[in-house]
């Protein structure tokens, strides 16, 4: 595919601290296993439900979506704006297949989507994007000019793949395109929702995958014509040249310095440290692995605000052909670490989702059999 022009900036030094602070405060933070809600947040359900009442009460008066509609042929398509499953890295990665499908069938199509200071980094030479809207919640009130440039694009259907805070992005997708069509997938409350929206699909979320759910989703509005594939929902990404280059250069350095040659690519981090392996169990895996691939090396990664702590863990406590792979805020350097590995092994879920994008074995490993993600 044509990649676009890579002279602009990977990202901003403001957004940089912004992704360096959600780092490390979400790694403070504890994750609260399922039980009995506590009454805090009962309280607060119980108030927002009150308020929710009252609030559709006037959105029944002030929108207009029909339910009825015709499907658009994809050669008639000319613009659809996609607003992915949440600001993180996986979720963008995982809406990408929608834009795959629909730019394969029309290339004219102009595709919208949201990013976040999270994520942009993952389409800045994707040629099936072709506008961009940083945004992440109504916090961001700064953002508000990005949704307005999006409005002025008369969007024929606004995609909302959000499972939280539904009103709220229900609610952006009408700012975006008043008189477009409005998708989203089932929801349990649904009939309230459906005030704000011209389709509620039948399939709630982990019914199936995020990437094939967004195309089924999409089907209600879209005539593709010939039915669309199922590897077509398999997530890709476009790697930028520039990435590629630095990262193969720095690959083909430490493979020298380790006398390997090949590796695998080990992803230390997790969003939180209990998901984590720790330090004795890598060196531990470090170890057998040199003993059974003498020939390879381990390059470890995690965040770059994380850089120096983690390098410091391990320096002295894995064998000589483990190496930390410095990696910097541009997103696409992980996937051109991925593509050039023979595994990618990773304790969270963003990384596993460049390793599944650049087709690579990906092995995820979580020590709390009793506590594993949803995902």
């Amino acid at each position: 595919m044509e990649e676009r022009p890579t002279d602009q900036p990977t990202i901003t030094e403001a957004a940089k601290q912004l992704v360096d602070d959600y780092t490390l405060k979400t790694r403070k933070k504890t994750e609260v296993q399922a039980g009995k809600l506590q009454l805090g947040l009962r309280i607060r359900q119980a108030v927002e439900g009150a308020n929710r009442k009252f609030w559709y009460g006037l959105f029944r008066k002030w929108f207009n979506n029909p339910t009825s509609f015709d499907r658009i042929p994809i050669a008639d398509l000319k613009s659809i704006c996609l607003i992915p499953y949440g600001d993180a890295i996986g979720d963008l990665i995982v809406a990408l297949p929608i834009c795959r499908a629909i730019k394969r069938r029309n290339r004219a199509c102009k595709i919208g989507i949201i990013v976040s200071h999270r994520n942009e980094a993952l389409l800045r030479c994707d040629p099936d994007i072709d506008e961009k809207y940083l945004f992440r919640d109504r916090l961001d009130v700064t953002h508000y000019s990005e949704i307005v440039r999006a409005r002025k694009e008369k969007y024929q259907i606004v995609l909302v793949m959000r499972f939280d805070r539904m009103t709220e992005f229900a609610l952006l997708a009408n700012i975006i395109s008043p008189k477009g069509i409005k998708l989203t997938t089932s929801h349990a409350r649904k009939d309230l929702y459906q005030i704000l929206f011209n389709y509620i699909g039948p399939f709630r979320r982990h019914t199936t995958h995020l990437s094939q759910l967004g195309l089924l989703l999409l089907n209600s509005a879209i005539d593709f014509g010939k039915p669309v594939k199922q590897w077509e929902s398999r997530p890709t990404l476009t790697i930028c040249e520039d990435a590629r280059a630095k990262v193969n250069t720095q690959i083909k350095a430490l493979l020298a310095e380790t006398g390997a040659t090949w590796f695998i690519y080990f992803n230390i981090q997790a969003r939180n440290p209990f998901r984590e392996w720790g330090t004795a169990n890598i060196a531990e895996f470090s170890r057998r692995f040199a003993e059974r691939y003498p020939d390879a090396a381990i390059f470890f990664t995690a965040s770059p605000v994380r850089h120096k702590e983690v390098k410091k863990e391990i320096d002295g406590k894995v064998f000589k052909s483990a190496k930390f792979f410095n990696t910097t805020y541009d997103l696409l350097e992980i996937g051109a670490l991925a593509e050039a590995s023979r595994l990618v092994i990773t304790p969270d879920t963003s990384v596993l989702h460049f390793g599944i994008a650049m087709e690579r074995p990906t092995l995820t490993f979580w020590p709390h059999n009793d506590n594993l993600p949803l995902e």
